[in-house]
């Protein structure tokens, strides 16, 4: 026997869906907070280094945007940082930072000698 009987819940839309929704502009906010306050206990980070910071479990697909949206903003400074690693491969890094911490302009020929 089929239950032919509908449950009204089913035909309205999903409340979890519309609170997302809703809730966006203070998700956004909370993980600009975040970043913020990321950078000024470590001022000078990579992105792999944020995403710890945020948490691993947070997607990049979601802080990723906020983070590009900041730097165009002029809220957070990007940059990149040329060194070489110990086995000789030339590497450049980005680095976030909060545009009131000035980081030295540095170029690292040898990351051994930085103790």
């Amino acid at each position: 026997m089929s239950n032919t009987n509908t449950n009204p819940s089913d035909e309205l839309p999903d409340e979890s869906a519309a609170t997302e929704l809703t809730n966006a502009p203070t998700i956004e906010q909370d993980i600009k907070e975040k970043i913020i306050h990321i950078l000024t206990i470590y001022p000078f980070l990579s992105r792999a280094m944020i995403q710890t910071g945020l948490s691993p479990a947070l997607p990049p697909k979601l802080w990723g945007p906020i983070l590009d949206r900041m730097v165009e903003e002029g809220v957070v400074t990007h940059y990149d940082v040329q060194t070489v690693a110990p086995n000789g491969r030339n590497l450049v890094k980005g680095i976030f930072h909060l545009p009131t911490m000035k980081h030295p302009t540095l170029h690292v020929e040898n990351t051994a000698t930085l103790v």
